[in-house]
């Protein structure tokens, strides 16, 4: 026996994420003006991180990643169900982005950064950035690629870099001020830049990042 399952694209000018164990995994979108989420439905898993939405198809993915290798996921827009799609022998697979030409990269913990083919799941490696544990996101408009540091311990834990592909340097552009980990970025249709605080049992907050100043 097996299920069956459709790959709906995700919405214009919607705001998705996918939730922890606090919220059993659930997919759903935020309204951008209240922070409110809105549940879609289980994901299936409770471990996701982030998700990235390809450019053309609109179909979301996300990752699931541990010491020993890592899963790209598909999302149902519709439902919010999950289902693999490649599984990779790269530990500690932290983030994905796509970039203007619908390219798919993926970052490690230690700092690597690959493409993801997601024509036969082949995986190449692209540069090494001097930041471990950090999050991506293309600027849609001037494909620039952003990051958020993340650290463990000290300071600053609130850093925002852009990074250069070609040579795996990242620019300091400034902190957010809150003083703790930025988790996850995302633009809008309109080009305003989005951060998400709140790890763990935290409640997560949405805020607006000033795209010179950090």
């Amino acid at each position: 026996s097996g299920n069956g399952y459709e790959m709906q694209p995700a919405l214009d000018q919607k705001l998705y994420a996918v939730s922890g164990t606090q919220n059993t995994g659930q997919t759903l979108t935020i309204n951008k003006s209240t922070g409110t989420g809105t549940n879609i439905g289980s994901s299936n898993y409770t471990d996701l991180i982030g998700l990235a939405i390809h450019p053309e198809t609109k179909i979301i993915y996300s990752i699931r990643s541990s010491a020993v290798g890592s899963t790209l996921l598909r999302l149902n827009s519709a439902a919010g169900d999950a289902y693999p799609l490649y599984s990779y022998p790269l530990p500690g697979l932290f983030s994905i982005a796509f970039d203007s030409s619908r390219t798919l990269y993926g970052v490690l913990t230690t700092g690597q950064v690959y493409t993801l083919n997601l024509e036969d799941g082949s995986y190449t490696l692209v540069t090494t950035i001097p930041c471990q544990r950090i999050s991506i996101r293309f600027n849609p408009q001037t494909n620039e690629l952003w990051g958020t540091v993340k650290n463990f311990l000290g300071n600053p834990k609130d850093q925002l870099v852009k990074i250069d592909l070609s040579t795996g340097d990242t620019t300091r552009i400034g902190r957010t001020g809150y003083n703790v980990n930025t988790l996850d970025l995302a633009f809008d249709e309109a080009n305003q830049f989005y951060g998400i605080k709140g790890s763990g049992t935290l409640v997560s907050d949405l805020f607006r990042i000033n795209q010179t100043t950090g």
